[in-house]
């Protein structure tokens, strides 16, 4: 079925098959990752924007309209693109500032005894090992900048707290992804 066209996966998946919207999601995500690396969240997580990235394609291969639309590729680009600023601009709207800005209560609510106690302790060991490595790679500002960041606070808040504009850290906050994407190997970061 992957060697399917869009249009043949689109009309299987609009009749109910849903391993053929499935492979739509799987064709398109890397559109919606690039989408998605261009946009910022104050507060918010890139992956919140992939997921309704994701959402748009579904919502895009059931009102696709060949009649209508030149081909689907730019037609599902259009979709993910408003989806993601739409998202944008919702989440940055005042009256959704205390939930922007709200902590996770925990990290995991997935009681440790559900899963394999090895796989508990590889993970806690490669989290350890990456935080070490990374904080010999940052910058004193930079570690202060991501410990702040990963305690829940708010780009205001982080730049209040150590004297700069916001501006400031976002752009630390990016320069520590980029280092992490260009150094993939050095982290134990698979691709």
């Amino acid at each position: 079925m992957n060697n399917l066209s869009d249009h043949e996966l689109i009309k299987r998946a609009k009749s109910g098959d849903t391993d053929c919207l499935d492979i739509l999601v799987r064709r398109y995500a890397g559109l919606v990752r690039s989408i998605v690396r261009k946009s910022f969240l104050t507060g918010g997580e890139q992956e919140d924007l992939f997921q309704e990235g994701l959402m748009a394609i579904i919502t895009a291969v059931h009102t696709y309209d060949q009649s209508k639309n030149r081909t689907f590729s730019s037609f599902i680009h259009t979709c993910v693109r408003n989806r993601i600023i739409d998202s944008i601009r919702t989440a940055t709207r005042d009256k959704h500032k205390p939930l922007n800005e709200a902590a996770p209560l925990t990290e995991d609510i997935t009681p440790d005894h559900a899963q394999d106690p090895l796989d508990i302790y590889l993970k806690r060991e490669w989290a350890d090992n990456f935080r070490e490595k990374l904080a010999e790679n940052l910058t004193s500002e930079q570690n202060l900048i991501l410990k702040l960041y990963f305690e829940g606070y708010s780009y205001t808040e982080i730049a209040n707290k150590i004297g700069v504009n916001v501006k400031k850290v976002d752009n630390t906050l990016f320069a520590i992804k980029n280092k992490l994407r260009k150094e993939k190997d050095l982290f134990g970061i698979s691709p």
